[in-house]
C-alpha cells in the first residue's frame, strides 16, 4: 500500500515512518471524520502529499 510509505497503517502503537505523516489511525479518529469524509480525503492530495488514485475496493479496505 502506497500510504505506507510514510503513514503508519497498522492497527499499532507507533508513529508513522515521516514524523509529518499522522499515523491512519489518527486520521481516522479526527473529529467529524466519518467513513464517507475518509473516502473522500483519501485520493485528496496536499502540499506534502502526491496525488494518488485510490480505488473503491481499495478505499473500502483501507477505511475498514
Amino acid at each position: 500500500m502506497l500510504c505506507a510509505t510514510c503513514h503508519l497503517v497498522v492497527h499499532a502503537t507507533g508513529r508513522s515512518t515521516n514524523s509529518n505523516a499522522p499515523t491512519l489511525a489518527v486520521i481516522a479518529n479526527t473529529p467529524g471524520m466519518t467513513s464517507a469524509a475518509f473516502r473522500v480525503a483519501l485520493p485528496t492530495s496536499h502540499r506534502t502529499m502526491p496525488n494518488f488514485v485510490i480505488k473503491d475496493d481499495d478505499a473500502d479496505s483501507i477505511i475498514a
